[in-house]
């Protein structure tokens, strides 16, 4: 009899690998490694992995290190063997995307997606859910690599169409990955739980489900190849949507940022010209949905109650539930650090000075 591996209980907390391992060694037929077939392997990266420069490794809380080096096969096998759990980045490093990810986080969110999905399959564009730790993924994939800027516009499209308000969707923000619309500098951008894999945190491997709830396949090793090989959005479709779709609001700094003329001063050290160049609020909302006292869900934690907020007079963030607080600076070194990218001041200030153009 074939053992299900679907949310399988496989790790605690603080012993995650000897409980994993117990897990293999009560069930063999899932312990031995079996290696992927090439075709397979090949239809999987294709489909899911943007690049294999660096990849993400998720740790046992949960969050992610990024690890620049070439992503393997045998890490590959690693993941579908439960032996690591990586993560995939949304856009390439021309800032394509390959496929658009909502991350349904609570019950909201949930239920709005849930009912959009019953209208977008009459409508004939395709997508794929697959359960996650508070809620599900849902995932649309295209055949031909699309900008950034593009991708999103299709799934802000839709949203708006189907009565989805990305900002308001329950108690916070629906998140949308990839996030940015164009990578800056050396940065890799967002991303998102590679499927197939044990997640580190709940020791559990969540299936893609049909549209009642019930798991595609028996085991990951029988889903991966009905994921390997998606079903497109129709480019007639993904073009309609996006022909609908207005010009899109920009979602990250870009330089065309109002900049205050003391900042191109040569003989200010670099720090002083970023921190003359623009307001810690205005940099900050424009990766933080913010209500009108500024105030808005710190996005360094599962922030359920507005713990974040931007004093305009002060000229700097806070977190009242612990994640700190300070200038644009400090906030783009956290941000950085939390996207698996190098939060350190000398790369954070490099990356500021690119962004803002100075």
């Amino acid at each position: 009899m074939t053992v299900s591996w679907w949310c399988a209980d496989v790790a605690t907390s603080s012993l995650p690998f000897p409980s994993l391992l117990y897990f293999l060694s009560m069930h063999p037929e899932q312990s031995q490694h079996h290696e992927i077939e090439p075709h397979l392997l090949a239809a999987f990266i294709s489909t899911f992995i943007l690049r294999q420069d660096a990849y993400a490794r998720q740790q046992v809380d949960g969050t992610y290190v990024a690890v620049r080096k070439p992503l393997t096969s045998a890490l590959l096998e690693q993941h579908f063997n439960g032996r690591v759990t990586l993560g995939t980045y949304a856009l390439d490093a021309m800032s394509m995307a390959r496929w658009i990810c909502l991350d349904a986080d609570t019950d909201t969110q949930a239920i709005r997606l849930l009912e959009m999905t019953e209208r977008i399959t009459e409508a004939g564009i395709p997508f794929y859910r697959e359960r996650s730790r508070r809620g599900f993924h849902l995932w649309f994939f295209f055949q031909q690599p699309l900008t950034g800027i593009l991708a999103r516009r299709f799934i802000q499209q839709l949203l708006v169409e189907h009565g989805v308000d990305a900002k308001q969707c329950g108690d916070k923000p629906l998140e949308i990955y990839p996030r940015q619309v164009q990578l800056v500098g050396d940065g890799l951008g967002s991303l998102v739980r590679l499927p197939l894999g044990v997640h580190r945190k709940t020791g559990k491997i969540y299936p893609f489900v049909d549209q009642n709830d019930k798991p595609l396949a028996n085991t990951p090793r029988e889903l991966l190849p009905i994921v390997s090989k998606p079903d497109y959005v129709p480019l007639p479709s993904l073009l309609a949507v996006i022909s609908r779709s207005s010009q899109p609001v920009v979602e990250q700094p870009t330089p065309a940022f109002r900049t205050n003329p003391l900042a191109n001063l040569k003989d200010r050290q670099p720090s002083e010209r970023i921190l003359a160049a623009i307001s810690t609020l205005d940099f900050v909302r424009e990766y933080v949905a913010l209500d009108a006292y500024h105030r808005g869900h710190c996005p360094f934690h599962d922030d359920e109650h507005k713990s974040f907020n931007v004093v305009e007079s002060g000229n700097y963030w806070n977190c009242f539930a612990g994640c700190g607080g300070g200038n644009l600076i400090h906030f783009w070194s956290k941000w950085r650090a939390e996207h698996g990218q190098d939060g350190s001041f000398v790369d954070t200030v490099r990356d500021l000075l690119h962004i803002l153009n100075i």
